[in-house]
């Protein structure tokens, strides 16, 4: 995929759970990571080779960990379980961070997690149906994505 796009997109590749994790996306061509969680081990891993991380949070505890280890934008896991206010509510004590809603985002839903403060989405199991993928009808596929986008134009 990066020889193929070459600078027009930014891999990333979840789930690092484990610096052996970690270090196999690494090798397989991801310019950053994803953690469901705070693992510290990962944390040091990816400080230590100065890989960009998008680690997972949920509480403030988990927000202070990432801060300590310079992680400002965060992916918070799941989104799906957070209240609407719930971002808010954390840049309270947090102001100097961002969010990334991913669990239980869907093209439906997708403005109402950018309307509630978050600065971006992941669709994760949701971008594409499972119909689409297991019948590889690409040209449904990219007509499906146009779909979504065409609503977020709104």
């Amino acid at each position: 995929l990066r020889d193929h796009c070459k600078d027009k997109c930014f891999i990333g590749a979840g789930t690092a759970i484990t610096p052996e994790l970690a270090e196999a996306a690494i090798d397989a061509g991801a310019q950053f990571l994803l953690t469901p969680g705070t693992p510290v081990n990962v944390f040091e891993y990816c400080s230590k080779h100065n890989i960009p991380l998008l680690p997972g949070v949920y509480t403030p505890s988990d927000v202070a960990l990432s801060l300590q280890y310079g992680y400002k934008t965060m992916k918070l896991f799941p989104a799906q379980c957070a209240p609407a206010n719930y971002i808010k509510a954390l840049k309270g004590p947090f102001d100097d961070t961002n969010y990334v809603a991913i669990g239980g985002v869907t093209p439906d839903n997708i403005l109402d997690f950018l309307k509630n403060g978050y600065s971006g989405v992941g669709l994760s199991s949701n971008l594409m149906p499972r119909e689409i993928l297991e019948s590889r009808d690409w040209k449904a596929g990219a007509a499906y994505i146009r779909r979504c986008l065409d609503k977020l134009k709104n």
